[in-house]
Order: structure tokens, then C-alpha cells, then sequence
């Protein structure tokens, strides 16, 4: 999605993580990785900042990109803490030059969507998350029908300025 909506298609492209010893951000970074190499080769990455879901920390590393990589078109945070990262990119007068996406739909993440600093959220239902994951782990109870538990799918949804949900 990141280089879709690069509006340059040369340039840098930088991941923050919360941590990699979280293995959804290590698995986010990886599978962005290959997509960006298989699909966007004049994409380049420049590596990945470890921002431990910290606003403050987001802001400095995404300050420091900025200040270090001249030709940064797209950040992706695959972490939490985003709304560090537009205030480096206000700061220096780069929201509308450099693409931004990130997890999860928040009070923030709404605001930043809707005044264009941010580009798209991926968001996912933590309750809907964490029910499957007990559902999973757990040994196989029959429901009233005779069949094992039942979960419903999780999904992922895709948050544009466009598309927000009403509150």
C-alpha cells in the first residue's frame, strides 16, 4: 500500500517498530520487506528504527530520517505511539511529500487521518484477536451444535481519510 501511494516512484522508504522482539512487528517489517523489493524495486529501504511504541522516540527517529535521507517518500510504522511522526513531518514541511501508514485506529490516528498527515491505518479488533487466540489455545469444547468452538474470522480493515467509521 506504501508504494501505491508513494507519489514519487524512486526514493526511500523507512519502517519504525515498536520493537522486533515483538515477533507481529518483526513479521510486518519482514513481509514489507519482500513486497516492497518484489513489487517497487526503485524503492529503497533505509532500515528500521526501533521507536518502542514512544511518541517522543517516534519523533526523534523520524527527525533524524528526514535530516539523513534526503530522497524519504514513505514511512511505515508497524508499531504503535504514531502520532510522533507527523510532528517531525510538520515540522519539517513534509507531510504531503512523504506517505505515511500505520496500525491501529485511535483518537490520534483518526485526527491524523482526517487533517492528511496520515495516509491509511491498518486496524484489526484486539477483542476479536485475543478471543481467537483463547479459542485457539484452548481445548476444543463442543458448542450446542456438536461442532468445536466457534471464532469469528478476524479481519483487517484499511482506514483512509475516506472510509472512517462515524464514531
Amino acid at each position: 500500500m506504501l508504494g501505491r501511494f508513494c507519489r514519487e516512484t524512486e526514493g526511500s522508504v523507512a519502517v519504525i517498530a515498536g520493537s522486533r522482539i515483538y515477533r507481529a512487528h518483526t513479521e510486518r517489517e519482514m513481509r514489507f520487506q519482500s513486497l516492497i523489493e518484489e513489487q517497487f524495486p526503485k524503492l529503497h529501504i533505509v532500515g528500521l528504527r526501533e521507536g518502542h511504541d514512544d511518541r517522543d522516540e517516534n519523533y526523534r527517529h523520524t527527525l533524524a530520517l528526514l535530516d539523513q535521507t534526503k530522497d524519504l517518500v514513505g514511512i511505515y510504522n508497524v508499531g504503535g505511539s504514531s502520532d510522533g511522526i507527523p510532528r517531525a513531518l510538520r515540522e519539517r514541511d513534509c507531510g504531503d511529500k512523504v506517505v505515511f501508514i500505520g496500525h491501529g485506529l485511535s483518537t490520534d490516528t483518526r485526527r491524523l487521518l482526517l487533517d492528511g498527515t496520515m495516509d491509511a491505518v491498518i486496524n484489526s479488533d484486539p477483542d476479536l484477536v485475543i478471543t481467537a487466540a483463547l479459542a485457539a489455545s484452548s481445548p476444543a469444547q463442543p458448542d450446542r451444535s456438536g461442532n468445536g468452538l466457534s471464532v469469528a474470522p478476524l479481519k483487517m480493515d484499511i482506514f483512509l481519510r475516506e472510509n472512517l467509521p462515524s464514531r
